[in-house]
């Protein structure tokens, strides 16, 4: 985490621990410092502010979703083709969000997403006293929708993101292709 960013790769990139001494040097320092380490998760966030904050998007929470993505791919790119100029490989993908807004990359590592609309059930355990009307739990009930991630092979019911593709779900949870 990153002021109001969040990041998450998913699958292997510890080909950009060969680069580290490299990348680091070449954060901005408040972006550096704002990282907990120097992990290979953590130096692909700091890339990622880095690029946002060359572009004038990290500070701007106005940045369009789509200039976001961009610059999510661009990041993806560019630890792709450092860490095969030093002979390694990265397959992965990346989920991020500023909290108006998800984005998923697939760069290699597989992603997969479904919608969820509704609940067929109560959570179990004591029922909430706040909720003691069966007419407003069943509305709310029924009202639930969510998009789920998951890193990793699509299962029945899921579908994949493609290699390059980039998603976006804004908070009216509409998802776009960037």
């Amino acid at each position: 985490r990153f002021r109001d960013w969040l990041f998450a790769p998913s699958g292997d990139i510890s080909g950009i621990a060969k680069l580290a001494p490299t990348l680091s040097e070449r954060l901005p320092a408040f972006v550096k410092s704002g990282l907990p380490d120097e992990s290979p998760a953590c130096l692909a966030f700091g890339m990622f502010l880095a690029d946002l904050h060359r572009t004038g998007c990290l500070q701007n929470p106005l940045t369009p979703a789509a200039e976001v993505a961009d610059r999510l791919a661009e990041t993806t790119d560019t630890i792709r083709r450092l860490t095969a100029e030093a002979g390694q490989e990265v397959k992965s993908s990346y989920v991020l969000s500023q909290g108006r807004a998800v984005f998923a990359f697939e760069a290699g590592g597989p992603i997969a997403y479904r919608w969820q609309e509704g609940l067929e059930r109560l959570v179990s355990g004591p029922p909430d006293p706040a909720l003691n009307d069966f007419k407003t739990v069943a509305a709310a009930l029924k009202s639930f929708r969510a998009l789920m991630l998951h890193a990793g092979s699509a299962e029945p019911g899921w579908d994949t993101l493609g290699p390059g593709q980039r998603r976006v779900v804004d908070r009216d949870l509409e998802l776009t292709v960037a």
